[in-house]
């Protein structure tokens, strides 16, 4: 059985599926297993053919991409569609990643840029340029002001956006695509225990999804590491927090409470975090409230050089470090929060 990377490539333009044809017929470790010119014939290809990814344009005659794609989200979702076409322009990323698309390609990179594309894309891995990545939230802080003078629906439409360009957006090292869902969830469950009232902060949420969106400038070698980083490494790796709020920062809508939680949860409450080493009642609430989250499912993950912890060593392992890494008052909001948090963890 063969072990290549299978591609279907969509586009109304002959040549174009033929440069790529070429492309990938030449490249070791990939397989084009099709080709279509619409949405409709694609949908059809990929059924006889069970591709692994699929480059999909996204305005051609007759059925466009982004309906093609919505339909392979929900009739497909193993599959991996990457968005493929000449328009940056933010609405365009905005609905095909709402729409369930994986990645976001612009047709004008060169070869090389494409295969890496897809070789991360074929991994798990999102692929959506830091540039693309800060149009796009400019864009979403657009349609956020839009939405809260127009109908639920679109307020909906928005926000499954966001969640969608968080999945695009996961960590290197997190290969199922769940990590932030699953610290975005904890994360509530612990907050609803400390203080409701702040759940009532939607961008807040947004802060609990986004919180690593800095990881896109890191070095892939060092996100990709399969081991502890050295102390260099780890030099490198302490920017994102602010590399994130350099990202999110045109996005006023985040402000403050998102923008607090991606600068600060890595901070800790005896002051020996980063970016800032902010202590105890310094460090904002919101961020000390996600810190014990994105470390529970940090401490109860699997990494390729580790097995993680099970449910009830993390649980000690938080209770261990109250009053040095955590909040005491946020420790013990989480330990009567811990069977909520134990039915979340059971059912990933």
């Amino acid at each position: 059985m063969s072990n290549k990377v299978r591609v279907v490539v969509v586009d109304d333009t002959a040549h174009l599926r033929a440069l790529v044809r070429t492309i990938i017929e030449q490249t070791n470790g990939f397989e084009l297993v099709g080709e279509a010119s619409d949405g409709l014939e694609a949908l059809e290809v990929i059924e006889a053919h069970h591709p692994d990814l699929v480059l999909m344009d996204v305005e051609m005659q007759g059925m466009g991409g982004e309906a093609a794609t919505k339909l392979l989200a929900e009739t497909h979702p193993e599959i991996r569609v990457i968005a493929w076409t000449n328009h940056a322009e933010p609405t365009f990323v905005t609905q095909m990643i709402a729409a369930g698309a994986f990645g976001y390609l612009l047709k004008g990179i060169g070869p090389s840029e494409l295969i890496e594309s897809l070789t991360w894309a074929s991994k798990g891995e999102s692929v959506l340029s830091r540039d693309l990545t800060s149009a796009v939230m400019t864009e979403l802080g657009r349609l956020y002001r839009h939405a809260e003078q127009r109908a639920d629906e679109l307020h909906d439409s928005y926000l499954a956006t966001v969640q969608a360009l968080a999945t695009a957006l996961e960590t290197k090292d997190d290969q199922t695509g769940n990590h932030a869902r699953r610290v975005r969830d904890y994360a509530q469950i612990l907050t609803s225990h400390f203080d409701p009232t702040l759940l009532e902060k939607e961008s807040l949420i947004f802060g609990f999804l986004l919180h690593d969106v800095g990881k896109i400038g890191i070095p892939e070698q060092i996100l990709m590491k399969p081991g502890p980083l050295n102390e260099a490494e780890w030099e490198v790796m302490r920017r994102h927090p602010e590399m994130g709020v350099r990202i999110l920062d045109s996005a006023l809508f985040l402000k403050p409470d998102a923008l607090e939680v991606v600068h600060s949860h890595h901070e800790r409450w005896d002051g020996e975090g980063y970016p800032l080493r902010l202590a105890k009642e310094d460090v904002p609430v919101t961020a000390r409230l996600f810190a014990i989250a994105d470390t529970f499912d940090a401490m109860t993950s699997d990494r390729p050089y580790r097995t993680g912890l099970s449910f009830d060593a993390a649980i000690t392992e938080i209770e261990r470090c109250s009053g040095t890494q955590f909040d005491p008052q946020v420790v013990d909001a989480f330990m009567s929060a811990k069977d909520e948090i134990h039915h979340r963890y059971l059912n990933e």
